[in-house]
């Protein structure tokens, strides 16, 4: 098969594998909002000192995760084939053409499998077959997104009960040594018997 062909097949399933890739990153960015949406809320009703760096972390590892996981997915070639032979009606040519590569004893029958395979696949345009777009939820992705960072940056208020502080201990001292003296001019009234006093 022409490497020229071959490379566009190379570059249907390196677009698959993109196209996996972006939706798993969504998946993990709706899966990661939720978290931070469960997050925002344990921190407003439950614990203020929630650290935030944590559920920065879990909104950002989210997408990456899934993303990771969406590149890595096992992919085949032959799903990358039967990509091109839908998108421009091959009737099977490019998946013959990928088994017949790695056969040995090439018949004229199979050279000219791969002959035809060959020009049709040179006019392949991959962004055709595999055109990468964003899943049709994105928005409720990033609706939830949104919505826990707001839950996140939410100032939180703590469970504050107003009552009157106690009196201080040293106050409370001189006022008792003034109820003494006052006690102590009363008696002293009393026994001489004084107005002013």
């Amino acid at each position: 098969m022409d490497r020229t062909a071959f490379r566009n097949v190379i570059r249907v399933y390196w677009r698959q594998r993109c196209q996996s890739a972006l939706r798993a990153a969504f998946w993990g960015l709706l899966a990661g909002a939720v978290a931070g949406i469960g997050a925002g809320l344990w921190r407003l009703l439950a614990e203020p000192s929630f650290p935030i760096n944590a559920a920065v972390a879990l909104l950002a590892a989210g997408p990456l995760v899934g993303a990771l996981v969406g590149l890595l997915w096992p992919h085949d070639w032959l799903r990358a084939a039967r990509a091109i032979d839908i998108s421009y009606n091959l009737k099977d040519r490019t998946v013959t053409a990928l088994e017949f590569v790695n056969r040995r004893d090439g018949s004229l029958w199979h050279w000219l499998q791969l002959r035809d395979a060959t020009e049709h696949l040179q006019r392949v345009e991959p962004a055709q077959v595999v055109p990468l777009c964003m899943p049709r939820w994105w928005p409720a992705a990033l609706a939830a997104l949104t919505l826990a960072i707001a839950l996140l940056i939410w100032p939180a208020t703590s469970n504050v009960q107003a009552r009157p502080q106690g009196p201080l201990p040293g106050i409370v001292a001189v006022a008792e040594d003034i109820q003494r003296d006052l006690e102590r001019l009363d008696e002293l009234a009393e026994q001489e018997k004084s107005e002013e006093l």
